[in-house]
């Protein structure tokens, strides 16, 4: 059997998936901590229509922010952009929310990731696109336990991107 050896692209691509991760665990704790207070300090129903249904609760989980009323639900995604400005997140338009950034980082990352590696896996990125989530983050784990020895340690990987002046462009890779 051949040994494996990855091409510099894979070893940034798994590089990649790790601090887009990375950034994604951090931003995620941060906004959910303050979304899940703007619900209880608001103590907001459930939207009319829905409780003509026969639900009745007060919103305090962020995944269920959409069964506020449209008032309640302005009200909340203006303090969710205060929070979001007073925790200093950026964003790459005003409103936009930076977790839901970052999990569509992170999903970029792991599609060039699987691309790139589909020739050992041969998995490619338009099949990976078409599966569950559970199944899509199973290959991306086991191309990055492959990958693991060959990428730098965290320290290395942040000092390559703080010291790029030119932002993000140091996490781009070739797509295969």
């Amino acid at each position: 059997m051949k040994s494996f050896q990855p091409t510099p692209d894979m070893i940034r691509a798994a590089e990649n998936v790790f601090t887009a991760q990375a950034l994604h665990d951090t931003v995620e704790s941060i906004v959910k901590a303050y979304q899940t207070r703007i619900l209880v300090e608001g103590q907001w129903p459930v939207a009319s229509k829905l409780r003509d249904a026969g639900i009745h609760e007060t919103i305090d989980d962020p995944s269920k922010s959409w069964f506020l009323d449209e008032q309640a639900f302005q009200t909340y995604v203006t303090r969710c952009e205060e929070e979001r400005i007073n925790a200093g997140l950026r964003v790459s338009k005003p409103g936009n929310c930076p977790l839901l950034e970052a999990e569509s980082t992170l999903r970029q990352a792991q599609y060039v990731l699987i691309a790139l590696m589909a020739p050992m896996t041969k998995i490619s990125e338009a099949d990976a696109r078409m599966f569950p989530n559970e199944l899509r983050d199973q290959v991306v784990d086991l191309s990055l336990r492959l990958l693991a020895p060959y990428v730098r340690d965290g320290k290395a990987i942040i000092q390559a991107l703080v010291g790029n002046k030119s932002g993000p462009s140091q996490m781009e890779v070739r797509h295969a």
